[in-house]
């Protein structure tokens, strides 16, 4: 995160820990987190510190619209 410095982060619903190590830090919570499952977002805790989620398999327009809008609110 120090060296690339990114507008967003995309993860799997495996990865959440870094979710929310992200989340936790002050220098980075406002770093919209964008997470990917293959599994129903009914069986996802609702509580994971991410900022929108998206099941695979996704299609591409559904994704380009999720990070256009997070990128909008982080703007």
């Amino acid at each position: 995160m120090k060296e690339f410095a990114p507008e967003l982060v995309i993860v799997d619903v495996l990865q959440r820990e870094v979710a929310e190590q992200l989340k936790t830090n002050t220098k980075t919570r406002s770093v919209p987190v964008l997470l990917m499952t293959g599994y129903s977002l009914r069986q996802i805790n609702n509580r994971l510190p991410v900022d929108d989620s998206i099941e695979k398999p996704f299609n591409l327009p559904l994704l380009e619209k999720k990070i256009e809008r997070l990128m909008q609110k982080s703007a």
